[in-house]
């Protein structure tokens, strides 16, 4: 989602510090969720930022969709995470901002499109 936000690649993703630290702290909200419904990810937050930083040119699946016009994944990448942290009292205050920005910018996009 937040490649949607920022209209950016994973590989700006990782290299804007401001973005980076959004990427990070919503995978610290998804970790938080695994860990109050039992599992346990075998791979760490840095760990997974190293093999993002392998795929620097691709563009996410959501911003090609975006892109394209296409609906967004917001209830299983947004809503489905939020609710589970409603259910188990694990607080997802940035990935709730990210699914309200995420609605905005589709939302708006769609309004574009059609004037």
């Amino acid at each position: 989602p937040l490649s949607v936000l920022a209209l950016a690649t994973m590989g700006q993703l990782l290299d804007d510090p401001a973005l980076r630290a959004i990427c990070v702290d919503v995978m610290g909200e998804i970790l938080a969720l695994a860990a109050a419904t039992g599992a346990a990810p075998a791979i760490g937050i840095e760990a997974r930022l190293a093999m993002m930083s392998g795929m620097a040119g691709v563009r996410t699946s959501t911003l090609q969709d975006f892109e394209a016009g296409r609906s967004l994944e917001i209830a299983a990448l947004i809503e489905a995470p939020c609710e589970i942290g409603r259910l188990t009292g694990v607080a997802t205050p940035v990935l709730e901002t990210l699914g309200r920005l995420l609605r905005n910018a589709e939302t708006r996009r769609d309004a574009a499109r059609a004037a």
